[in-house]
């Protein structure tokens, strides 16, 4: 199969997630697990990540 042909059925690589991505994943994970615990209503888990997202975010 030559490479011209393997470019056709071969999708691209997905660009690399923009810095400070994971940090926002793993707010995400703990502002959830808050939520199941009953710690965090709706309103303020959604306070809280909005929040804690810009501020990871401000700082990249």
């Amino acid at each position: 199969m030559s490479m011209k042909s393997l470019l056709q059925i071969v999708p691209p690589i997905n660009p690399p997630q923009p810095d400070g991505a994971s940090e926002v994943s793993n707010l995400l994970n703990q502002v959830q697990e808050q939520v199941c615990y009953s710690v965090y209503d709706a309103e303020t888990a959604a306070k809280e990540f909005y929040n804690g997202a810009n501020e990871i975010m401000s700082k990249k």
